[in-house]
């Protein structure tokens, strides 16, 4: 997950970004702040896990933060297994990829929904409504 908050594109002014980053390597976390700060911008990192509701919920309110809003979220968790054929996963591995790459993309863009709306509206984004229909004529 990695999470842009700041002022965002109709901010008047010279532009700045928080950047934060979540993950569950610390190791690679801070690696990819450094690099943010290197390339003149600021960063920070939260460990997180999107199998697990608490630390979702936590890596949103770290990137919302201080600044009070979040305007970008890439939410690209995946877990593929171990290089083998599928015949030979076990069933904590099929679980694990389930968790990550089923689950936690949907847990995180509620989680994001419900805690802070975007200004301008997006596509994972779709406020509570009827559901979209298309209707032949």
């Amino acid at each position: 997950m990695r999470y842009r908050t700041g002022d965002g594109p109709g901010a008047r002014g010279r532009g700045r970004a928080l950047v934060t980053v979540s993950g569950r390597t610390e190791e690679t976390l801070k690696e990819t702040m450094h690099l943010v700060e290197a390339a003149g911008g600021s960063a920070r990192y939260v460990v997180a896990d999107v199998s697990d509701e608490s630390m979702v919920e936590a890596a949103v309110e770290a990137a919302i933060g201080d600044t009070g809003r979040l305007d970008f979220a890439v939410n690209n968790a995946g877990y593929d297994g171990e290089f083998q054929l599928t015949t030979d996963y076990s069933t904590e591995m099929l679980d694990r990829m389930i968790a990550v790459s089923m689950r936690g993309p949907p847990r995180l863009r509620r989680r994001l929904r419900t805690r802070s709306p975007p200004a301008g509206g997006g596509t994972n984004w779709r406020r509570p409504g009827p559901p979209i229909s298309r209707r032949s004529t």
